[in-house]
């Protein structure tokens, strides 16, 4: 039997991850202390040994707004010592802070399937044999009776990023069922240390790396954005962005959709002028043109508030460290208040933003 429901939480972790392979951002895995004492799980006399978890975990789902756009994790727990095993799918909501919002928070809940003792037989049945008191007793005294296959499962965590694609959490996992399903619900606790490995891009918060490039030469509407890298041009056609030398491209070379709230040309758009507004706010910077149109795409009704109009936006083009990167800025802000007041709204959904201020000409410039 526990055979069986090992690989019933095995089968319901790969269902889940084969489901979804395009919305997986970050692969973790992690090492945990065993049925802990934490004043909810009341764990620690039964079951020892570690627990090592492992599990997939999406970005923060626009699908999902009505929700507060969580994301979606799938981990699957495997104890050292043959104790209680269990696969877990859930919501989780992060909230950054500090600086460049190294820092997050992230709360989540779900629900669990677990390969632990149910409902165990009372020894004091009548008719019972004194070898099958014994072993009932036994069993009392040595098994984690859940009182449920199926549990709720909460969960938080703290987490630090190390780098754009490596994190630490220190993080706590439970799991009962709140005596829906009877009195017996000792609930299981684990607490430890995983790393967290993003593979894809994080919709929304600056600094985040995303996984996939789109070829030289392809072409990709992205939720109405056109979005691609730019091929090599002549010297000529070459542009100064940021102070370093990328190709540009003229628009007429590249097909449009009338839907389309940016043209490609947004890609390496310059600096706007005084007259459209000299502050931006950023919210986003890529490796991937695809991940930076998305980013803008998720902020539209956030713009259109502030500026009237949803497509106040450019895609800027910069080279760090030998590698391209894409900056979704949000343009047209007369002053630094009202940059300022946009990005505070977007930080208060748990968005990264920051103003941009007009830069400051180069000693022997001449304005156009």
């Amino acid at each position: 039997m526990l055979d069986v429901a090992k690989s019933a939480c095995g089968a319901a972790v790969l269902l889940a991850a084969a489901a979804t392979p395009a919305l997986a951002s970050e692969a973790m895995l992690g090492v945990y202390q065993h049925d802990i004492m934490d004043g909810i799980s009341h764990g620690g006399h039964f079951e020892h040994g570690k627990d090592i978890v492992v599990g997939l975990r999406t970005t923060s789902l626009d699908e999902l707004s009505f929700l507060g756009k969580p994301r979606v994790h799938v981990i699957l727990g495997l104890n050292t010592l043959g104790g209680t095993d269990f696969a877990a799918a859930g919501f989780s909501w992060r909230f950054g802070f500090g600086p460049e919002d190294r820092f997050y928070l992230e709360p989540g809940i779900g629900a669990a399937i677990h390969t632990g003792a149910v409902n165990l037989p009372s020894p004091l049945d009548p008719g019972l044999t004194q070898a099958e008191i014994d072993k009932r007793l036994h069993d009392f005294a040595t098994k984690l009776d859940l009182g449920s296959r199926v549990l709720f499962e909460p969960e938080l965590a703290l987490g630090w990023k190390a780098t754009d694609r490596w994190s630490l959490e220190v993080s706590w996992i439970h799991m009962s069922h709140a005596q829906l399903a009877g009195p017996q619900n000792p609930g299981l606790g684990d607490f430890g240390l995983r790393a967290v490995y993003r593979f894809g891009a994080d919709r929304g918060h600056a600094s985040e790396v995303a996984s996939e490039e789109p070829s030289p030469r392809e072409r990709r509407p992205v939720n109405g954005y056109l979005a691609e890298r730019a091929p090599e041009a002549p010297m000529a056609a070459r542009a100064a962005v940021n102070g370093r030398d990328v190709a540009a491209v003229e628009p007429s070379s590249v097909p449009q959709r009338a839907a389309a709230p940016l043209a490609i040309a947004a890609l390496l758009s310059p600096a706007p002028s005084s007259a459209e507004g000299a502050y931006e706010a950023q919210i986003a910077a890529t490796s991937s043109a695809r991940a930076a149109g998305q980013a803008l795409d998720s902020a539209r009704r956030e713009i259109a508030a502030a500026l009237g109009t949803p497509s106040a936006g450019r895609i800027e083009t910069s080279v760090l460290r030998g590698a391209p990167v894409y900056r979704a800025l949000v343009t047209g802000f007369d002053d630094a208040g009202s940059a300022n007041a946009f990005c505070a709204r977007l930080k208060a959904s748990g968005q990264a933003c920051f103003v941009r201020a007009p830069p400051r000409p180069a000693p022997g410039d001449v304005a156009e």
